[in-house]
Formats: structure tokens, sequence, C-alpha cells
């Protein structure tokens, strides 16, 4: 599934009864690509004369303490600060400030040196960092921030008898260099107690050029052995590539992790960091959501959840007034755990009621609604009722493997005499199902929610069904022409556009009209108050000899619309971004590329951050 992370099959190996098999869900990432446009590091190419951050040497640090870095690249000269934002889910939401403050020390062209100060409170995971030049804010690169101490990985360590030793808890970065390597980890371990071995490999943050096809990243495999050498519990794979284990010991004493590439590859850039410690993780929690603005009670599933070691508790989760997904974490003597993702939502919420496999027996709700609700059998199907309108148009779609649940959800809606006005199994994305259908008339319908895969059961196995009416909707995905790996030309999405002053910058506007958005789109920039002297054009090209207007071609002639509009129908353009000789160059905002469009009778707005910088003049 696309950029999203979900569960895992966790074999364990162990004495006792016998061989004894685990599934086990764990949730790093969600993704839902109709919410946002793709962030910078991402695009499938990159843009040559712009400022970049290549990487960030250390990669990481522990929250508390104080780092001194270096961020190479190129075009940083003049760099003078540098944003530090936060996000468990940065495809989701706008990062904010959250704990890490940098002061630049020094910049040249293809270095920043800087120190982060790292608050003891600040979330451990992936915090962007952008760097604000003088020809532009870079894409973000990333810098981890850990809960534990840092340990280097130290060659040579492939075998149990060159196991470096660590601490437990701690953080180990290291690397894979090439299809030999292993790096293998000896610990201490007591008896009865619960450690998590954790991968965060580096592909999911890598520089956008690195993310080009034919690029393989780490696809981590861990093992574990006790002092013998014996071999208890691995782990291979998630949908990122990403190992995780979770194993209580048997005994006090000495044991071995093993960490390789699954494929036995490896080169210079497989970084990866393990986490090694009794840190609380959470691997479901059901209800996954309830109603904005309220406490939901709901039972959290996974390890170390509690001083003694709880696998399964109750919880009161505080959601937040706007609708939207949200992260979850508990904090406990061994440390936070990972974030997890909650749903608040704007509709009203009803949960299944069993039996309702039977269309008869399907559970009655009120549209629009959201259910919540989980399969108790590899047979199980949940079915929900509802009254609906001739000719509405209505949208049905689950949320499951988005939200780490281990469930690939597969849908039907029917009439109440049993006929089938569609069907879907992945059509939301992420292995998620979602159905657009019209109503043919008045009457009661029910839709039926299975899991098509047929993989499990139980309270890991948990999914979000909303039944809705159409709501209107645009998304934005800015692009400027750049190159691939092979230098071709290619248009690389963007979050930040630098212009000279005193002169102009052409992007292109990418517009996805969302659930019936046809009307016209009215383009503006919306600035801060204090600032004037920038604004937005939309272009033109035509070819008076009637052929192509393939960038270079000569004699195209040029319009320029200064209230830019893009009609119905009209789902691109190329828009092209004014400063003023007066506007200072060094002048930084995050400016909003405003839309404003027309549905149901009503005008609605949607504001596309966009970075802005101006730049000396040319």
């Amino acid at each position: 599934m696309a950029d999203a992370r979900v569960g895992r099959v966790l074999c364990l190996r162990g004495k006792g009864n016998g061989m004894v098999t685990q599934r086990l869900l764990l949730f790093l990432g969600v993704s839902l690509a109709a919410c946002v446009a793709p962030l910078p590091s991402q695009a499938q190419g990159v843009i040559p004369d712009a400022p970049q951050i290549a990487d960030i040497l250390p990669p990481s640090g522990q929250r508390g303490a104080t780092v001194e870095v270096a961020l190479n690249g190129q075009r940083l000269d003049g760099t003078k600060q540098l944003m530090c934002r936060f996000s468990a889910y940065p495809d989701l939401a706008a990062p904010v400030a959250r704990g890490v403050k940098a002061e630049v020390l020094s910049a040249n062209d293809n270095q920043v040196k800087a120190r982060l100060t790292l608050a003891q409170d600040a979330p451990s995971g992936l915090h962007e960092i952008r760097a604000l030049t003088a020809q532009g804010v870079t894409a973000p690169q990333y810098f981890y921030v850990s809960q534990y101490a840092q340990a280097p990985e130290k060659e040579p360590n492939n075998g149990i008898s060159e196991a470096n030793l660590i601490a437990v808890p701690s953080t180990i970065a290291g690397q894979i260099n090439g299809g030999e390597d292993q790096d293998t980890f000896a610990i201490q371990a007591k008896a009865g107690e619960t450690l998590v071995f954790d991968v965060e490999g580096f592909k999911r943050y890598s520089p956008a050029q690195n993310q080009q096809e034919g690029i393989s990243y780490l696809d981590s495999f861990l093992m574990l052995r006790d002092g013998n050498g014996r071999e208890l519990a691995y782990d291979d794979d998630d949908s990122k590539l990403d190992a995780f284990l979770a194993f209580k010991f048997p005994a006090d004493g000495k044991y071995f992790v093993t960490l390789r590439d699954s494929l036995y590859r490896g080169r210079g850039d497989f970084h990866y960091r393990l986490t090694v410690g009794p840190r609380p993780t959470i691997t479901a929690i059901f209800p996954p959501g309830g109603p904005k603005g309220t406490r939901q009670v709901a039972t959290v599933y996974g390890y170390n959840l509690n001083a003694s070691g709880a696998t399964e508790m109750r919880s009161a989760i505080p959601l937040t007034e706007t609708a939207g997904v949200q992260e979850f974490r508990i904090t406990t003597a061994g440390g936070i755990s990972n974030p997890f993702p909650v749903v608040a939502s704007a509709d009203f919420e009803s949960p299944e009621v069993e039996p309702n496999n039977r269309v008869q027996d399907a559970t009655q709700v009120t549209i629009p609604v959201t259910c919540s609700g989980k399969f108790d059998s590899l047979e199980d199907v949940d079915g929900f009722r509802f009254q609906a309108q001739g000719g509405q148009t209505l949208i049905f779609e689950s949320m499951a493997a988005r939200l780490g649940s281990a469930v690939d959800t597969y849908l039907i809606v029917m009439n109440r005499g049993g006929k089938v006005l569609a069907r879907d199994d992945d059509g939301g994305g992420g292995g998620d199902a979602r159905i657009q259908v019209t109503i043919p008339q008045t009457d009661e319908y029910v839709v039926l929610i299975r899991n098509q895969a047929k993989s499990g059961h139980g309270p890991q196995f948990y999914y979000r069904l909303t039944v809705r009416p159409l709501r209107p909707a645009l998304a934005a995905v800015f692009k400027q022409e750049g190159q691939n790996r092979q230098g071709g030309r290619v248009m690389v999405p963007v979050d930040g556009i630098g212009v000279p002053a005193g002169s102009n910058v052409e992007f292109e506007l990418d517009l996805g009209r969302q659930e019936g958005q046809g009307g016209d789109v009215a383009v503006s920039l919306s600035l801060p108050p204090d600032m004037k002297g920038l604004s937005v054009e939309r272009l033109t090209r035509t070819n008076p000899t009637g052929g192509p207007t393939t960038p270079g071609t000569p004699g195209l002639r040029t319009s320029v619309e200064k209230a830019p509009l893009l009609k119905n129908g009209q789902n691109t353009a190329t828009l092209r971004l004014v400063a003023d000789a007066t506007v200072p160059p060094g002048t930084y905002m995050n400016a909003y590329l405003k839309l404003a469009g027309l549905a149901d009778g009503k005008t609605y707005v949607v504001n596309k951050p966009l970075w802005l910088t101006v730049a000396p003049k040319q």
C-alpha cells in the first residue's frame, strides 16, 4: 500500500509448549494521500539551482541534550535561521515547532553548522529542519530525536563473537555497508521483562535525489538469539520494510540481536536506527476514534503499557475540537510510547451491534454516520442499514489499514432486496475501500464490510466506516521544473518558492477537484497583513502557427491574467509569482495560495501553504 505503514506477522520460538506463532500489529505511520500533497522529499527529482540540505550529521540526538550538527548541501550561503518542526504524521497535518531549537553558528555555500537544543519533553521521532537561505527555504531534511542514549555501531560486528555490547535502553545508529554485512549487538536482559526492538530505516525521509526508480533501500531483518546462539524470535518486514520485535525474556542473561538486509544487499546509504528498551508500544486502539471535542474511552493494546508491563488497558483519550487524525501516546517509567492514530470525527458516531452478519440483522444507522467495529471471526461480516433519498450521491469509505489495523476492508452496497449497487476493495488507498454511489430511488439500503484477506480476527482487526453525502473539495500541488536522477526534465512537487526582488518566477498549479467540485476556481495570494509588493498571475501561452506549445517553442505568445481563474474543467495552470523591487531581499514568509470556489451555491476557500522567499536581485 502506498506510503503507509501497517502490521506484520511475528513468529516467536521459545521454550514451553513448543512453537508459538503470534500476530502483532505495529503502527509506525499513516498516509492519507487525499488529504494533502506529498512531501517534497518524496518528489521524483530535484531542482538543481534551489538550496538543498542533503544530510544532517550527526543524524540524531537524545532529548534533553545540546548537539552540534553540520547540514551539508548546496546554495546554503546566507543561512541565518533554521526552522525545526515536528508532526507524528507529516503527510496528514502541517508540522509545528515542538521541542527543538536551532542556533546557526556558521554558513557557507555547502554547509551550515548549527547548535540544536533538544528539550527534555521533545517528542521522540523525526523532526523536520529547513534552512532559510538567501535564495529560498529548503525542502525539509530530518533529524531524529531519541528518548534514549545514542550508541554508535562499531565494525566488525558480523557475528556473536564480535557483537557490540550495548546498554539497555539505547538507540543505535548504524548502516549496512554490503551484501554480507550484518550488525550484531549484545544486551543484558532480566527474566520477565519485555524489550522492544524497533528499526527505523533511512528510506522514508531520504533526500529527494535518492527517491528515484531502481533505488533500493534497507529491508531490515531482525533475529534474536540466546547466549548459546539459539534463535528465539525474528521479524522480516512490514509495508515500509522496517523490522520490529517485542520479546518477553525467560531468564536473566546475555542475548544477541542481529540486523541485516533481508535480501542481503547493502551500501553506504543503508542507514538505520535500532531502538532497544522497555519502551511502551501501542499496537492497537479500539474504538479508534470518536466525536471531536470529547474524551473517548478506549482499550489500548500493546507492550509495557504500564509499570507492570500490561498488554491491555483502558484509557480516556482526549479528542481535539478539530476533526481529523491525531496522535495518542502514553508515558510510563520506561519512556514515551510510539504515536498511534485516533480520529476526531465531525459525524455522528454509531458502534456496530452484533449480530449483524446478515442483511436482515444489519445495524440501523442514520446518515451521515461513522461506525467503529471489529471482526470477531475470520468469516465475520458487519452490516449497516440506512434510509437514503433517490438521486442522492453517497460516499462509503473505510479507514482501517491507514489507522494501523490489520484489516483489508471490502465494501458492498446493496438494496434491501439484495441487489448489489457497487462493491470495492482498495479504492480508498492504502488497502482501504471507498465507493461513490448515486441512490436510484428512495428506500432502505445496506452496506456490508468484511476483511477481504481473512487474515485474522480480534481487537487488532478493527475499522471505521463512514457513510455521508458528497463534500466538494479542492486539493492543490505546486510544481517547478527540475531534473531526475538521469538529468532528464521533470516537474518536481515543491512547497517553497524563491522569487528575486524586482523579478518573477514561474511554477505550476495542479488542481484536484474532489467529490463533485466542478465550478470556477479563483486563485489569489494571501499574505501577512503588513506584507505588500507580492502577487500571483496566470500565464497562457499559444502558438500562432497552431503547433504544440512545448518548452522552448519559438514564437509563443504569452497572455497574462492578473486575477487568475480556473474555469470548470481546467485543472492545471502556469502561475507566475511577482515581487516588486521594493520588497527587501531576505524576506521570508509562510504565505498561502487562496483557492475560492462554489459548491451547493456556497463559496468555500482552501488555503494552500507556500513557503515564500524574496531573493536578492539577479
